[in-house]
This record gives C-alpha cells, sequence and structure tokens, in this order.
C-alpha cells in the first residue's frame, strides 16, 4: 500500500513539473476585456520559441516576403537586410547600382514594403527617395520628391513608412507631412493626401490667439493634424494606418463613449477615397489598453495584417501586441517589455508569416518569433468558419474555445452569431446576453419578436386592447374623484387632483395654494413614488439599454439622485423669493414642486417596461419619453412658482433662473462642508493617535 501511495505522488510530480516549466518560459500574461474594461486573463494565444540575436542598429521596419524570407530596415548601419526562412543572413544590400549606372547608398532607410510580385520598396528617409529592387537586390527604380503647385510651400519629402496596392499606387508616411498619407505614382507624381484628420481647436485657446501679437502667434504652435507613423495595405487597396501623436484625453473619451468614430482613435481603415472605413462594432474602439492613465495611453507604433480580417497592432509603451478580428473585437493582447525571452525593450515592427508573429526590438535588435498555440489556432478556426458562412461548425468551434477559456465574451457572441444566422433567435439572444452584447441581441430581438407576435397575435390584440380600457376606466375613475365634494379633501383626492394640476397648471396650482386642493404629505407620497420609479428604472431597464451591472448600483443612491435635487431646488427658491417678495412659504413651494415631479411616474415608468419589448433602432421611443418627462416637469416647476409666489412672468424667469445659481452654490457649499468636515476629522484622528503613541 505504502510503495502505491509512493509510486502516485511521483506520477504526479512527473505530470505537473513539465506543465509548471511550460507556463514559467511565458514571462508574459495573456488578457482581454470585459464590456466593463476590465482585463480578465486569457490562455496563451502565442508563445515566444525563437530569439535571433542580430547586429542592428536602430532598425525601423521589417516584412516578409512570399517565400518567408525577412527584410529588416537598418537604419543605424545604412543598409537592408535579408534573412533566410531559418533567419540565416542571406545577404544584404549597402552598396548598389543606381539606374543611371552609378554607385549609390541608403542614408537612414527606415521602412521597407514588399511587393507581392517581389519587389521590395525601400524608404530612403535622409536622401529623401523610395528605391525599388528586383528580387536579386538589382535597383530597377527611384520615386524622387514629388512635384506639384498644390503642395505647401517649403514641402519635405521624408519618407518613413511605405506601402504599395495591387495597382502600383504608392503610399507614404513623410516625417515632415501632417497632412495624411501621401498617394504618388510609381513615376513620383503626387496624387493626393489621404486620411487628414480634422483638427478642432477648443474655444479658450482660438480667444487666446485673437489677443496675442502677431509675434507671439508666429511663435505659437500651429494648430495641425495628427501625424500617421505607419500604414499597411491589405489585398483590396484598404489602408491600415496608425498614429501615437494623439492626445490622451481624446483616446480615453472616444473608449469610454466607445465610440465608432476614427477621428481621435490611433488605428484607422482607409478607402481610396480617404474615408475611414474601420469596424469599430465590439465593447471598445481598438486602441491598445482601455481606460488607461493620461501619462500611459497605449502608444501604437505599427500594425501586421492577418486572414480574414483579423489584425495586430504593436504598442511600444508597454511592448504588448493586440489583435483584433475584423468587428473591431480584441481576441488577445499579449507581450510586455524586458529583457526575458519574449520581451523587447522597444518594439519598432511588427509582421505576419504565416501564423507566426516576428516581433523587432530597436534597442537591442532581436528578433522575437511568437508561435500560435492550440488555443490560438482553435480561436482562429473559429473565426475563419464563421467568415466562411459554416454557421454549424463555427458554433461548435466557438464552444470549444469556451471550455479553454470561459472568459471570452466574443466567444458567447461568436455562438449566438452561429445561431442567429441558423434562424435560432431566442437562443442566440441568451448568448448575446451572456456575452454583453447588446447590437446582435437587438437584432436577434427583432426577429425573434415578429415570430411571437405572428405566432401569438389572436391573444395579444385582446391584451392590448384590455390594456387601453383599463387606461380609460382609470381616467374616468380619477374624475370622478376629482369632481366629488366627498373626495376634495382627502388624501386619496388630493393625489388624484395631481392628474388635473399637469394639465391644467394654472387653475391646479392655484387650487392646490388658495382652494386646499393639495397637501404636502400628497406632494412627499407622490415625490416618493417619483424617486421609486427612478430607481426601477435602473433596475428593469431593458438589456439592450443597459450599459452597467445591475450590482453595482446602489438603490439608495439613486432615489437620492432625483429627491435631492429637488430638495435643492425648493431650499434655493425659498432664500431667494424670501428676498424677492415671494408669496410662497417653504410649504406651499414644496408642495407645488411635489405635484410637479409627477410626470417622472407616467412617463418614465412605461418607457422602462417598453424598453423590454424594443430594439436599438427604435431607442428614439425612450429619448422621447425621457425629453417629454423632464420637459413637462419643468414646465410645471416654472409655473408652479409663478402661480405660489403671484410673480409676473418676467420676474419669475428671473427667480427660476437664480434658483439654478442658488443650486450651483448650494451643492459647492455641501461639497465644501463634506471637504473640511472629512479633514477636522482626520485631524482629529492624528491628534488622537499622536496622543496614544505618547502615552504608550
Amino acid at each position: 500500500m505504502f510503495k502505491r501511495i509512493i509510486t502516485f505522488i511521483l506520477l504526479l510530480i512527473m505530470v505537473a513539473v513539465p506543465a509548471v516549466n511550460l507556463w514559467a518560459s511565458v514571462p508574459f500574461s495573456t488578457y482581454t476585456f470585459t464590456y466593463f474594461g476590465e482585463p480578465v486573463g486569457s490562455p496563451h494565444a502565442y508563445v515566444p520559441t525563437l530569439v535571433v540575436e542580430l547586429d542592428l542598429s536602430e532598425p525601423g521596419d521589417m516584412d516578409i516576403c512570399a517565400d518567408g524570407n525577412v527584410f529588416i530596415a537598418d537604419a543605424g548601419n545604412n543598409r537592408v537586410l535579408k534573412l533566410s526562412y531559418d533567419f540565416e543572413i542571406m545577404g544584404e544590400i549597402v552598396y548598389f547600382t543606381n539606374p543611371d549606372g552609378y554607385e549609390d547608398s541608403f542614408n537612414r532607410p527606415q521602412g521597407l514594403f514588399i511587393h507581392p510580385d517581389g519587389r521590395l520598396f525601400v524608404a530612403d528617409t535622409s536622401n529623401r527617395r523610395i528605391v525599388v529592387f528586383d528580387e536579386e537586390f538589382n535597383c530597377i527604380h527611384i520615386i524622387g520628391e514629388p512635384e506639384s503647385p498644390v503642395l505647401p510651400p517649403g514641402f519635405a519629402f521624408e519618407p518613413f513608412k511605405i506601402a504599395v496596392d495591387f495597382a502600383d499606387r504608392v503610399y507614404v508616411v513623410a516625417l515632415t507631412t501632417n497632412q495624411g498619407v501621401i498617394e504618388m505614382t510609381m513615376d513620383g507624381e503626387f496624387r493626393n493626401f489621404i486620411g487628414a484628420r480634422r483638427v478642432h481647436a477648443n474655444v479658450l485657446s482660438l480667444f487666446w490667439r485673437m489677443v496675442q501679437t502677431d509675434e507671439q502667434r508666429a511663435r505659437d504652435l500651429q494648430f495641425v493634424p495628427t501625424e500617421f507613423n505607419n500604414i499597411a495595405v491589405d489585398s483590396r487597396g484598404f489602408l491600415y494606418v496608425t498614429t501615437n501623436a494623439i492626445e490622451w484625453h481624446l483616446i480615453n473619451y472616444g473608449q469610454f463613449s466607445r465610440t465608432d468614430d476614427g477621428q481621435h482613435m490611433p488605428i484607422q481603415r482607409l478607402s481610396p477615397s480617404g474615408s475611414d472605413t474601420l469596424v469599430r462594432n465590439s465593447f471598445f474602439p481598438p486602441s491598445g489598453d482601455i481606460f488607461a492613465r493620461h501619462t500611459l495611453v497605449s502608444s501604437i507604433v505599427d500594425i501586421a495584417l492577418g486572414d480574414n480580417g483579423v489584425y495586430s497592432v504593436l504598442c511600444q509603451l508597454r511592448g504588448k501586441i493586440f489583435t483584433y478580428d475584423s468587428e473591431g473585437a480584441l481576441l488577445y493582447a499579449f507581450g510586455g517589455l524586458g529583457v526575458q525571452k519574449g520581451l523587447s525593450q522597444r518594439p519598432v515592427a511588427l509582421v505576419y508569416r504565416g501564423t507566426d508573429i516576428l516581433l523587432l526590438d530597436g534597442h537591442t535588435g532581436r528578433l522575437t518569433v511568437f508561435e500560435r498555440t492550440s488555443y490560438g489556432y482553435l480561436l482562429h478556426e473559429a473565426i475563419d468558419a464563421f467568415a466562411e458562412r459554416r454557421f454549424t461548425d463555427s458554433f461548435e468551434l466557438w464552444g470549444q474555445v469556451l471550455q479553454e477559456n470561459n472568459n471570452l465574451d466574443i466567444a458567447y457572441i461568436g455562438m449566438g452569431q452561429a445561431l442567429l444566422f441558423s434562424g435560432e433567435y431566442q437562443e442566440a439572444m441568451r448568448y448575446f446576453r451572456i456575452g454583453n452584447n447588446n447590437y446582435f441581441y437587438s437584432m436577434a430581438f427583432f426577429f425573434y419578436r415578429q415570430e411571437f407576435i405572428s405566432n401569438n397575435f389572436l391573444w395579444l390584440l385582446p391584451l392590448i386592447i384590455a390594456i387601453f380600457v383599463l387606461l380609460r376606466m382609470a381616467s374616468k375613475a380619477i374624475k370622478k374623484v376629482n369632481n366629488s365634494e366627498k373626495w376634495r379633501h382627502t388624501l386619496v383626492g388630493e393625489l388624484c387632483y395631481s392628474f388635473h394640476v399637469i394639465f391644467h397648471p394654472f387653475d391646479g396650482f392655484y387650487d392646490i395654494r388658495h382652494e386646499k386642493r393639495g397637501s404636502l404629505k400628497a406632494a412627499m407620497i407622490i415625490l416618493t413614488l417619483a424617486g421609486v420609479v427612478f430607481v426601477f428604472q435602473r433596475y428593469a431597464q431593458g438589456f439592450i439599454f443597459m450599459d452597467y451591472r445591475v450590482e453595482w448600483l446602489n438603490p439608495i443612491t439613486l432615489f437620492l439622485n432625483l429627491v435631492v435635487p429637488v430638495a435643492m431646488w425648493c431650499l434655493a427658491n425659498w432664500c431667494l423669493t424670501t428676498l424677492m417678495d415671494g408669496e410662497g412659504g417653504m410649504k406651499h413651494i414644496f408642495t407645488a414642486a411635489g405635484y410637479a415631479v409627477l410626470p417622472i411616474v407616467l412617463m418614465i415608468l412605461p418607457a422602462t417596461i417598453i424598453s423590454n419589448f424594443i430594439t436599438l433602432d427604435e431607442s428614439f421611443i425612450l429619448t422621447a419619453f425621457s425629453v417629454l418627462a423632464y420637459g413637462w416637469m419643468g414646465i410645471l416647476m416654472f409655473f408652479g412658482m409663478l402661480v405660489t409666489h403671484n410673480y409676473t412672468l418676467p420676474k419669475n424667469i428671473l427667480a427660476c433662473s437664480l434658483t439654478v445659481v442658488g443650486m450651483a452654490v448650494l451643492l459647492f457649499l455641501g461639497l465644501l462642508s463634506v471637504d473640511v468636515l472629512g479633514r477636522i476629522l482626520m485631524f482629529a484622528s492624528n491628534i488622537y493617535r499622536e496622543m496614544n503613541f505618547r502615552i504608550l
């Protein structure tokens, strides 16, 4: 028995040790982001398998030819290096014979591009030209500085990165150009600037420039578009461009707002006309790390294109590689800074070679090869199956992905998409809900709703009629109570009279003030109901319109979000109208305000219920309800104060405007009081700890 136990323990150790060594050999973590921007761990999609030490000086770019050979622009050594498939040095271009028959050389070449037909294009940066070679390293063409009357005065052509499409259109990112990507012909004829970003100067900057002298303006920075820093072209001629010159707050705003506009995003996909066509249908726009500090936003410096719309971008600041699918969903992020195998110190270039990813370090000159893991292959097989419309295979493959990584939201979305296009709408909705994708959930819900209505129309119609009948009966009952002397001064009558007030504010508020048709108790009940509805809205809103987690909500805070502003309005209005000869006291002001919030109950409650039965395209219905609710409430507040204080219209406008200012002052004083109180308590706590310390 003892021998069996020892044997079992030894077997466990033999199985466990290789696994430990395997994971220990990967010095970085792989992760994705949830819908709420939280990084979650993921199995490794790529692991480093080889590091090639090369004698390079300030390498700037790298590309792969059809047979897998690697070309590197070695700017510091003024050469282009060629490596074999096994990363052995096959040759280099240092000197060459130009088409005029003279010996020539490079001057800090920082970019290169290999055409599918084998031609090598080198951005000879400091020589201000592009040099073209054939497969035998023979210089066959030189593209010089373009000339055109539309180019700005003093234009200097310093090509930094280049790409060439199937029609031999040459696209250049130049160091000194901030008007977009330069489009040229093979003969060096300037065609156009593509993708220049619009400039938005803030009001303060514009005002400051107005009061500056001419000399100050000349010394001041100009408002110029953001410069691109890299470029790639796909098989259809679309350009992928990157930049790391966008201000941090613009990137963060784009992430928070989940924008699909690439104006302030570091990655764009430009059509030949210059329009941004990058798809941003995922949780966040492709931009690297999410919600990073402003000093640490991702610095995107290169982009590599894979199959079926998949692309990877390189963050130089953190050494991370972010890979996205054609919808802009993050598949995985990996890598990091350091000296260990798989890390880099200043990554500058990224390229696909088959399924492998090659990373070039500009500081050490090391070339790292990342090999796709079984998990990575499975993930890409699922993407390929969906792209090829093999929905059954896609569903099964995404299911296998989830067995490896159940934190991957896009796997649930992928399964939902497969079910959606197979016509299984209700089941698709379930997966989209788990994957937090309201766009596809809305699409599946639209078809499911059509199907449900078609199958249940016979009992849905009587239900709708019954609801309208009940509403009509309730309206008649309320009107009957309002016209009855018996209920006039009861709580029920005072509550029912609120429906008369919201439709006839002049008569209604007058009767509340002078005829005792309302009461403070009824106003407090209505305000409480409005607060409850405010809470109900956040908890019961349809999934399509819910961009938060229910467990994050605090019902007390939500309730106070409505009640406190109303109370502040009443307090500020009372303070001001006391000085402006207002006839209403605090009780009258609060009563009028309480009755004025009834539209919140009448509009937000049905809007919340309706939100569970409409799609994204019908969201204007909710907007209409919200605008009507708050606009109606604002009008009632205004007329309530007008009647309560017996003001003229101009005087009431002034009083209400000053009330809003007073609310701002009250808010400031409240925050200041909390801050001062906190400091006093901290001071007292420090004194108490100091006294205890001295006593001890």
